[in-house]
């Protein structure tokens, strides 16, 4: 989580969703902080300016944990 802020300050949008997709998908006790990272993921995807991948992420963000 650390890293993806880090990623997040520093500019690095596309690492920091990269980061955030592959522990949402591989990390095994992640399940509390899922919505956190939900909303890094979108939040990284926009200031990249991938939209349709941000979009996704808010929508299964608000699906899931409203």
């Amino acid at each position: 989580m650390r890293l993806i802020d880090y990623y997040l300050e520093s500019g690095e949008f596309p690492a920091a969703a990269w980061m955030a997709e592959r522990l949402l998908a591989w990390h095994p006790a992640i399940e509390a902080d899922r919505p956190k990272l939900m909303y890094r993921a979108a939040l990284a995807y926009h200031l990249a300016g991938d939209d349709k991948n941000a979009t996704a992420k808010l929508d299964e963000l608000k699906q899931k944990f409203p």
